[in-house]
């Protein structure tokens, strides 16, 4: 009875609200304090951080702040940086780690996120990292921009490297531009093989047209070798004719190793003929093919339950 009267005069009058509340057994996925705290944040910021500090019991303190960030995610005001702050300092105190701070990040400019991000790694960093991910999915150039400007500790790289596959299947020549003007080390290694293995699969010729257009060094070996690697997979020929016509050196020979390794996992035979035809043997290149067909075959014993392989 409390609950429902509680619920019913919580917009009108927040403060009776929350007495009648407090009169409440409060039981785990009861979300009554969520809302009679939503409520008296929009009457009363101050008064709400207050009742929420003042709190003895955990788990309505707890739900407390799940009802200020509701306020802080939704309200359609600008965000007050005052009431985050000290929603922050209530809710690291409260050990509050699995709030829902998506929302309230939502609303905030990059700098400030970050500085936020920095400031409350335990509360924030999954919050951020999970506004990221649905950000790519759907924006992905915003999800890859956003993820770009978060601190390396924060999930950047990895949110970075989620948005651009997504980008690379709507719009792969701007999502392509972006990654090349891209700043930070690994990360934009891994952004560039993320990018080929997507943008190769729906339009390989001009994924292979855009590798063509990167510096010999550095980029294009990277994005050639995920190239090889992505088509090895579904046209081994393909990929090997390619390695082979590369310009001798330690290039075609790493390029000949992924082209053998995705072939034989389709069509060992014709990987095997493709190296015996060689113009002249390579230990190298064999030891590749030995090792990679005794993988396979020690993969597919294993999906077969045949775990003993050859001591049968």
């Amino acid at each position: 009875m409390l609950k429902s009267v509680s619920l019913e005069i919580a917009d009108l009058d927040p403060e009776l609200a929350l007495e009648l509340f407090l009169e409440i057994k409060v039981n785990d996925g009861d979300d009554t304090g969520q809302r009679v705290f939503q409520s008296l944040a929009k009457h009363d910021w101050e008064q709400a951080i207050e009742s929420a500090t003042a709190m003895e019991n955990v788990a309505i303190q707890k739900q407390a702040i799940e009802g200020l960030l509701t306020f802080l995610g939704k309200s359609r005001s600008a965000i007050d940086l005052d009431q985050v702050r000290s929603l922050l300092v209530l809710a690291q105190e409260a050990g509050a780690h699995r709030g829902n701070y998506d929302g309230m990040l939502r609303k905030l400019d990059p700098e400030t996120r970050n500085d936020l991000v920095r400031a409350y790694p335990d509360l924030l960093s999954k919050s951020v990292e999970n506004l990221v991910e649905s950000l790519g999915w759907f924006d992905p150039e915003a999800g890859a921009r956003m993820a770009s400007s978060l601190p390396p500790s924060v999930g950047r790289d990895k949110g970075v490297q989620r948005a651009v596959m997504t980008w690379a299947q709507s719009d792969p020549d701007t999502a392509a531009a972006w990654v090349r003007e891209m700043d930070f080390g690994p990360g934009r290694d891994t952004a560039i093989q993320n990018l080929v293995h997507t943008w190769s699969r729906y339009d390989a010729a001009a994924a292979r047209s855009w590798i063509e257009t990167l510096d010999v060094s550095g980029d294009r070996r990277i994005a050639s070798e995920e190239y090889i690697r992505s088509l090895a997979v579904r046209d081994g020929a393909s990929a090997w004719d390619l390695a082979t016509a590369t310009p001798d050196g330690d290039d075609r020979a790493a390029l000949q190793k992924l082209a053998l390794k995705g072939w034989l996992q389709r069509d060992p035979a014709a990987a095997r003929a493709a190296l015996s035809a060689l113009p002249s043997p390579d230990a190298d290149l064999e030891e590749t093919f030995g090792e990679a067909l005794e993988h396979r075959d020690q993969w597919q014993r294993f999906l077969t339950g045949d775990v003993r392989g050859d001591e049968k």
